[in-house]
């Protein structure tokens, strides 16, 4: 767990060189300014987990296991959201028609939100709100890859309820492997049974389960380090310009940490453990 800490910590200063963080260049077009915020949000992430784990030394029953799972799980959740938009080959109104979509859903939760909490509706703020929402909304209509959309798709599309829609996994892990990992991290992040019993190493009985906070640990540590890498790689290889604020050994330690062999190996461990007697 040692060198996974550090690897992600390493990682980190690498990875704050081309964002917002260390004031990198800023981007201009509309996909790269959506890809400048999700990688600052992944990098942030990292950084929060490495406060984590690092504020706590010498004190590890008072480590927040389930925080460290849950921004782990973030991770992955805004890993796909960036694959989703840097994708390459997409036409401009295809690209537009990606934005558009998560833009109408922020609007359309905002509303909700707002409404709920009871602000007024009849103010200028709500009013020129729901005056863009409406207007995006005719931009929308009139873009060729929404027209080629079957009308159930066309509607989910125009009433907010997604932010993305056809959003495939970039294939970092396998499907099955993907899934069991977020499904894991989920149960911290929701405080689901299995997150009950490893929020913490402190041992309880009426919550044990296989995956206690040590193997939490080391899982949400080689997938952040893991998704962050392959997120870096891909946005220096679409925003060149940054190419030349890391050194070579930046770039080196990036490919090796885009490698899944050691996430393999411990959950060949883990599963070895499970295998095992539990008497």
């Amino acid at each position: 767990m040692e060198t996974a800490y550090k690897q992600l910590a390493t990682l980190y200063e690498i990875a704050k060189k081309v964002t917002l963080i260390n004031d990198s260049p800023r981007a201009k077009a509309m996909r790269t300014l959506q890809l400048e915020k999700i990688v600052e949000k992944i990098v942030l992430h990292v950084r929060s987990m490495l406060l984590l784990i690092d504020g706590n030394r010498g004190r590890f029953e008072e480590m927040d296991v389930a925080l460290v799972a849950s921004a782990a799980r973030n991770i992955i959740d805004s890993t796909n959201l960036y694959f989703h938009i840097a994708e390459r080959g997409l036409s401009e109104d295809e690209k537009q028609l990606r934005f558009w979509t998560m833009y109408i859903n922020g609007q359309c939760n905002t509303r909700d939100i707002t409404q709920k909490l009871g602000f007024p509706e009849d103010c200028q703020r709500a009013g020129f709100e729901k005056f863009c929402r409406n207007r995006i909304r005719e931009e929308i209509k009139h873009l060729p890859p929404f027209a080629a959309l079957t009308a159930d798709e066309q509607a989910q599309i125009l009433s907010g309820r997604k932010a993305v829609f056809r959003m495939r996994s970039p294939g970092i892990l396998d499907t099955a492997t993907e899934s069991a990992v977020f499904n894991l991290l989920s149960n911290s992040t929701h405080g689901m049974f299995i997150g009950l019993g490893n929020n913490s190493i402190n041992d309880t009985h009426i919550f044990s389960s296989f995956f206690g906070a040590a193997h939490l640990m080391s899982i949400s540590l080689l997938i952040a380090r893991l998704y962050t890498a392959r997120v870096i790689k891909d946005y220096i290889a679409l925003r060149k310009q940054l190419n030349r604020l890391l050194t070579a050994d930046d770039k080196q330690r990036l490919k090796e940490y885009c490698l899944s062999d050691d996430l393999n190996t411990c959950l060949k461990q883990m599963s070895d453990e499970y295998e095992s007697s539990p008497f």
